[in-house]
């Protein structure tokens, strides 16, 4: 896709490409399978919730956090919990990165392969943890 299209996907799907794994994987969530979109091929989309939720996930970069409510509202929801389900069952992780979502408090939440898992992926990353909990400078910020 040349570069018009990816911005028009980033608007419409209120996300962020990094690089080609963030587009490879776009295209996974959506079952589309091509790369090779042109923007009408984008305005066709009608993706399902959990896909918009996948996709909005792909803007969060590695050493930054969002929350499941940030992300529900991102899509235009107040579905929190749903939230927690959709990571808890991500198909896509480590590419789509569920690690990256937390409580609203600055608490770990939830990760389907463990707490400790979770924290050597964000430490990895850069994330400082104290007590169990991830300080504000550290979360993204969807509106940039």
């Amino acid at each position: 896709m040349v570069d018009s299209v990816w911005l028009f996907a980033e608007k419409k799907f209120k996300t962020k490409f990094y690089d080609d794994e963030s587009k490879l994987f776009f295209c996974k969530i959506l079952n589309l399978n091509k790369l090779d979109l042109s923007i009408d091929d984008i305005k066709k989309l009608s993706p399902t919730f959990k896909q918009k939720i996948y996709v909005a996930l792909l803007a969060v970069p590695k050493g930054k956090v969002t929350t499941y409510k940030e992300l529900a509202n991102r899509v235009g929801s107040k579905a929190y919990r749903a939230i927690g389900q959709f990571m808890n069952k991500n198909p896509f992780a480590p590419s789509v990165p569920c690690h990256r979502v937390i409580s609203s408090d600055g608490s770990l939440g939830g990760f389907a392969s463990g707490l400790d898992k979770k924290k050597v992926l964000l430490k990895k990353e850069g994330v400082v943890i104290l007590n169990d909990k991830i300080d504000k400078m550290f979360f993204y910020n969807h509106n940039n």
